[in-house]
């Protein structure tokens, strides 16, 4: 595959900004052919431009000029089979083979868009990398449109031929007889006569057979070029002497082409050199050269509309042409996204046949192109569903809008596989469908994760069953025996005098104690996770809650030397939630503040606060405690968890408080917060609703 070099694009955007004023037409198109030899790698670049008003013929190539006789030659080849043609009737490129002694060259035939009097054809040979560099045709496409401009801009600026017509003849003056015998000797000729002074270049003679063809009246016809009225293959100065016979076309003063074989003499006669040119209407014979030429005039016809109508002047074109690359470098970047989409993209034709498939499809089914496109697919498998392509699509278009499924489908060689369909109709610019748009999405692995996922699920939730039939079962069997085993501790710590003793009922008690929590922290976990624990909310006087928790904590919190401090407004703090859930969970917030702080005070406060749509009471509780790290503050709300972990551990716990508050304020409809710097303390705030909504809405 060929590349594009930094030099070849510089090359293409020095010429597109290069001045040309002071270069001739000849110049202008040699540099253009180099960077088209240059760009596509190729071993010649040819143009041919034909002026459609004078019919002038001109040709320049690349190559040596050994090569100019067989170039022009294919061009002829080409020309007779329709190639030139199909090229300037469609403005799009063409392919095309010739085996030349016995070797293979390929040629790349591209239009010149000239937007006004030229006709252009650019001939590359052997420029194999086109096939192959989607790149290069991206800049061809660009740099043949600004050459195009160019070489339109140069030729009429350099064409400034409008010298004045010399009406006088020499032929009566040269040729030694009357004027009037040799016309009307002419006039009886059944073929046209024209004859043309060679140093002049100027018709001088006109028989009456002439005028019907070319359909103008001697006057019109005397003191111009030949150009002016055929398309004639090669100039009059290179001509050979003698007489030669070739096939051309006259170009009506109506617009219409007529064929004709056009025989050259030339005279001599003293020092001075005639031409006689003489031609028979062979338009019978060439009615099929004659309806193409039709054709490429209406073609001309259009493209100088389209001109009119959509180029104001030279900075719109350029705009325009600016767009149009645009749009189709975006076109060709939807199209690659299309091709290589990691999901299956179909375009269903309005019956249901498959119009488009991309590449992912083919490698997710298993067919090929031949046996895809023209038929309907294959959505679903038919044995174990009861629907079909017609009652999908039938059911798109009467919706108009997207229908999605999953479905089992099958391979080519039968595999099974689940598809995620997504079918939508294309519209056209009325609003009518036109196609319908596929895509499917290779879902059986997901399939797969899904149904363990599901399996993993069940599993989980009966382990957790489990758990949970489990603790409520043998809450009893746990209970009955801790109690008594406190209960007799108690008693053999009133009657044991002896210290070391005493000290081990004191440990058994403590232990028996600390088991005991554990087991109602478990217990109240599991009782929130079932949801055995409903709120149920009634009018709440705060003051009552914070002197019970007083009364409950007071002595502990001066035995550890703390200060107790309450910071309320007893007579606004009135609200609606589940008075023994706040407790205990108040409860768990401040074992926790007493568990952590050794010195300095624990603080109650509470507020009413004023939001947009509802009020809520806050209510915070704060110590001056070890405090928590900024990276572990999500990690507390965890069971079983607390940031000194492991046997090393310094503070005693099972680390179900904080994950029973957190748990307790969500089935409160509140929500709870922390803030804690390491050393200084940590608050926990509370937001409750002062009417939670379960309330609310009785």
């Amino acid at each position: 595959m060929n590349t594009i070099n930094n030099k070849i694009i510089q090359s293409i955007f020095s010429f597109n900004h290069l001045n040309f004023q002071n270069d001739s037409l000849d110049q202008i198109i040699n540099k253009g052919l180099n960077i088209y030899s240059e760009l596509t790698n190729c071993d010649n670049a040819s143009i041919f431009l034909v002026d459609n008003t004078s019919f002038e013929f001109n040709f320049y190539s690349s190559t040596s000029f050994e090569s100019v006789r067989e170039i022009t030659s294919l061009f002829d080849k080409f020309t007779d089979d329709g190639t030139i043609s199909e090229v300037i009737i469609n403005s799009e490129p063409v392919f095309r083979e010739v085996e030349i002694n016995s070797h293979l060259q390929l040629f790349h035939i591209i239009p010149l868009n000239l937007p006004n009097s030229l006709i252009g054809i650019i001939m590359l040979r052997n420029a194999c990398s086109l096939n192959n560099d989607e790149s290069i045709k991206f800049y061809l496409t660009g740099f043949s449109i600004n050459y195009a401009l160019i070489i339109e801009r140069s030729f009429h600026t350099n064409n400034n031929l409008n010298k004045e017509r010399n009406l006088h003849s020499p032929l009566h003056d040269i040729v030694g007889i009357n004027l009037t015998l040799l016309k009307s000797l002419f006039d009886s000729l059944q073929c046209g006569v024209l004859i043309v002074d060679k140093s002049t270049s100027k018709i001088i003679l006109s028989n009456s057979t002439a005028m019907r063809l070319i359909e103008l009246d001697e006057q019109a016809i005397l003191n111009n070029t030949m150009n002016s009225f055929f398309l004639i293959h090669s100039s009059i100065q290179n001509s050979m002497e003698g007489t030669s016979g070739y096939e051309t076309l006259i170009h009506r003063n109506n617009g219409t082409l007529l064929p004709v074989l056009m025989t050259e003499s030339h005279l001599i006669n003293k020092e001075d050199r005639f031409i006689v040119f003489s031609f028979l209407d062979i338009s019978a014979k060439k009615k099929s050269e004659d309806e193409l030429q039709k054709a490429h005039f209406l073609l001309e016809q259009r493209i100088e509309l389209r001109t009119e109508q959509l180029i104001g002047n030279n900075a719109t074109l350029i705009s325009e042409i600016r767009n149009r690359q645009k749009a189709e470098e975006q076109l060709l970047k939807f199209m690659w996204a299309v091709e290589q989409s990691p999901t299956a993209i179909l375009v269903l034709e309005i019956d249901g046949k498959i119009q488009y498939a991309n590449k992912k499809y083919f490698e997710l089914t298993g067919y090929t192109t031949d046996e895809v496109i023209g038929l309907k697919p294959k959505f679903i498998d038919s044995d174990k569903l009861d629907l079909d392509e017609s009652m999908i699509l039938g059911k798109v278009k009467q919706s108009s809008q997207l229908w999605k499924s999953e479905l089992k489908n099958r391979k080519k060689n039968g595999e099974e596989f689940w598809t995620s369909l997504y079918i939508t109709p294309i519209t056209n610019l009325n609003g009518e469908i036109t196609n319908f748009l596929c895509v499917q999405e290779d879902i059986t692995e997901k399939k797969k994760v899904m149904e363990e996922l599901v399996l993993e699920k069940i599993n989980a939730e009966q382990s957790n069953n489990l758990k949970t039939y489990l603790l409520a079962n043998m809450s009893h069997e746990f209970r009955t025996p801790l109690i008594g085993i406190l209960g007799f501790t108690q008693i053999l710590s009133t009657e044991i005098t002896d210290e070391e003793n005493s000290s081990m009922v004191d440990f058994i008690h403590q232990s028996g104690e600390r088991l005991l929590k554990t087991l109602d922290g478990m217990l109240q976990l599991s009782d929130l996770e079932t949801q055995k624990l409903l709120n149920k909310p009634v009018k709440i006087d705060f003051e009552q809650i914070v002197n019970s928790l007083a009364d409950k904590y007071l002595d502990q919190i001066q035995e550890k030397g703390l200060d107790f401090k309450l910071d309320l407004i007893f007579e606004q703090i009135y609200f609606y939630s589940d008075p023994q859930l706040l407790e205990l969970c108040l409860t768990n917030l401040l074992d926790n503040a007493l568990k952590f702080t050794n010195s300095g005070s624990i603080t109650i406060s509470a507020h009413i606060i004023n939001a947009k749509e509802n009020k809520f009471v806050q209510i915070k509780i704060a110590d001056t405690g070890i405090g928590i790290e900024e990276d572990k503050i999500d990690y507390i709300f965890k069971a079983f968890s607390q940031v000194d972990e492991g046997m090393s551990r310094r503070y005693e716990g099972t680390g179900l408080g904080l994950t029973i508050a957190k748990r307790i304020i969500e089935l409160l409809e509140g929500e709870i917060s922390v803030r804690s710097k390491i050393s200084k303390g940590s608050e926990f705030t509370i937001r409750l609703p002062l009417i939670p909504s379960s309330f609310r809405n009785k």
